[in-house]
């Protein structure tokens, strides 16, 4: 049980090993004897006490083929119970021959290293082999993997020398991990070699590359200008197809680009990082409007005095002639439908206040008392100069992931993984297959999960059916079924908490299949004949065989409704 509950694969291949070199076949585990398991949980574990009892009783009924793979496994895996085995009296009864093919399951080579071992060692290649030959072959195959290893690591070393990893290219490109892995999805580069998953581009592609393309960071650098300052010139200037990444920005654009972005920086409007504006405090006779006080303008547009102040000489409000601390109501009353804020545009959006700045800029688009610091909080915005595509520029896709974020309306997979009683590991597998590939491409790397998306995913799991119920309503083996329909591809089962469960479309498959057809073998048991004479009998009626969707079993189906008919025919004629 420790094994299953800390998920140990590495002790669980050690156990598998052991049981093997005891003489017994995977396939037969099942009903293994209980010593037998007892002797191998307690070499993997290394509790002598309890080995002194159960292996002298096991060593004595191995014959000496055996008991020499045994002894080599326990001294180079298990060197703590290796004295306990010494003591062990020398096995006599003569073993059996054993092929080549038996050695290597015994041994627990694969069987790529033991071709590739044959090839390499002739003389070692031979049709039957002896207790003589277990330990000889054993250190020579030993010796065989540790060559093997050091060339493939030399070679790997070499590789790795003369090419770039993507980590490497962002640093010699100035872009980000997530830019890097955009770039790989739209094949601008091609590894020429995996090594352990991990990509390698070649030097000479890398240089190729540079000379075909750079990273707006790099070129604002070169070009001594701000990073969002280029970014704006690329959003004015229709000429140019810069690469986007996920957040909707652009990143790379070509070499041969840089002479019109060049043009196109020249005719932007100059930029400053003061707040400061210009006076243009508009005055009138208010003699015949309605007016409202500082405190009252305040209290309306719920802000600070000096704000609405700051508005006034921004001439964005009138005020009286009379007195510049009276205000046209109107123009109170009307200045949100006028002008916004990042502030309030953020929460009519649903995104940050600086994501809004940051885009607006980008798209040459500023505050009315000019090009100001991203997300100052008393930059005010005319909603005239807004195009009218603003929403679509915010957040193209309308994500409801992005909305629940900038919301904070999000959960962690560890208390997303409680409130549905999962565990992590099954959890962050259903939102890597399920769950994130549905957002937009700017939100895909994030692993929380938003309340919208747990909410559907808990109403996912309560319409789930248990394997287990369907198999014991139609009298089915586990191994029946994964052989069947799992292995097949027929439905796809979901692991959750240790269990098997189907999707409603996929338990409705199986029913059907189930109630309305069925194989050779239970068609022998509805006929109550040997499994020949009903395949005989399907024949002579000529009962035709069926093919469902995307079953791909060879065992042709049978309709339940033809062999009923069948049974009333047989059961007629022998009355």
């Amino acid at each position: 049980m420790q094994i299953f509950e800390q998920q140990d694969q590495q002790k669980l291949d050690s156990l598998m090993s052991v049981i093997s070199a005891f003489g017994v076949a995977r396939n037969t585990v099942r009903t293994l004897d209980h010593s037998v398991f007892d002797a191998a949980i307690s070499v993997v574990f290394g509790d002598l006490q309890r080995l002194k009892r159960t292996l002298p009783d096991i060593w004595n009924s191995l014959d000496s083929v055996q008991a020499e793979i045994l002894s080599t496994l326990i001294n180079k895996e298990h060197p703590n119970v290796a004295p306990l085995v010494s003591l062990l009296p020398k096995q006599i009864r003569r073993g059996r021959v054993l092929s080549a093919n038996r050695i290597r399951l015994l041994l627990g080579v694969s069987s790529t290293t033991w071709d590739e071992f044959m090839t390499a060692s002739a003389t070692e290649n031979k049709n039957e082999y002896d207790a003589e030959d277990i330990e000889k072959i054993k250190k020579k195959i030993d010796n065989f993997k540790a060559v093997k290893k050091e060339l493939r690591q030399l070679l790997e070393s070499e590789t790795i020398s003369s090419s770039h990893s993507l980590q490497m290219i962002g640093k010699l490109l100035v872009l980000s991990r997530a830019e890097c892995a955009v770039m790989a999805e739209r094949n601008l580069l091609t590894p020429f070699i995996k090594i352990r998953t991990r990509p390698y581009y070649r030097k000479e592609d890398i240089k190729t590359f540079q000379k075909s393309f750079i990273g707006t960071r790099a070129l604002a650098a070169q070009l001594d200008v701000t990073h969002i300052h280029l970014q704006t010139a690329l959003n004015c200037c229709e000429k140019i197809s810069p690469l986007i990444n996920r957040a909707g920005n652009p990143f790379l654009i070509r070499t041969r680009d840089i002479e019109a972005l060049t043009q196109s920086l020249k005719i932007l409007p100059s930029k400053t990082n003061s707040l400061k504006g210009w006076k243009m405090i508009r005055e009138c006779d208010t003699s015949n409007l309605a007016t409202c006080t500082l405190e009252q303008a305040a209290s309306d547009l719920k802000i600070h005095r000096s704000s609405v102040i700051y508005y006034r000489d921004l001439g964005l409000i009138r005020c009286s002639s009379a007195n510049s601390r009276v205000f046209v109501r109107d123009d109170v009353i009307n200045f949100y439908k006028r002008f916004t804020t990042p502030s309030l545009l953020a929460k009519e959006l649903f995104v940050p206040a600086t994501k809004i700045t940051r885009t607006l800029e980008s798209h040459n688009i500023h505050a009315i008392s000019g090009p100001l610091v991203n997300g100052h909080c008393l930059s005010v915005y005319d909603r005239r100069q807004f195009p009218a595509n603003l929403a679509s520029l915010i957040n193209p896709t309308s994500d409801t992931y992005g909305i629940c974020f900038s919301r904070n309306q999000i959960m962690s997979i560890g208390n997303a993984a409680k409130a549905l009683e999962l565990t992590d590991t099954d959890l962050r597998k259903i939102a890597v297959r399920e769950i994130r590939p549905t957002r937009s491409e700017q939100f895909r790397h994030h692993e929380s999960l938003s309340f919208d998306e747990v909410n559907s995913l808990k109403e996912k799991l309560s319409h789930l059916t248990n394997v287990s119920d369907l198999l014991q309503k139609f009298n089915m083996p586990h191994r029946v079924f994964a052989r069947r329909f799992a292995s097949s591809g027929f439905v796809s089962p979901v692991r959750l908490r240790n269990q098997e469960f189907l999707t409603p479309a996929d338990a409705w498959k199986l029913t059907n299949l189930m109630e309305n057809y069925c194989t050779s073998k239970q068609a022998a048991k509805m006929l109550g004949v040997s499994c020949e004479h009903a395949i005989l009998l399907i024949k002579e009626n000529n009962i035709s065989t069926y093919q469902a969707y995307d079953y791909d079993h060879p065992q042709p189906l049978l309709s339940r409704q033809d062999l009923e008919a069948l049974v009333k025919v047989r059961s007629g004629s022998t009355k």
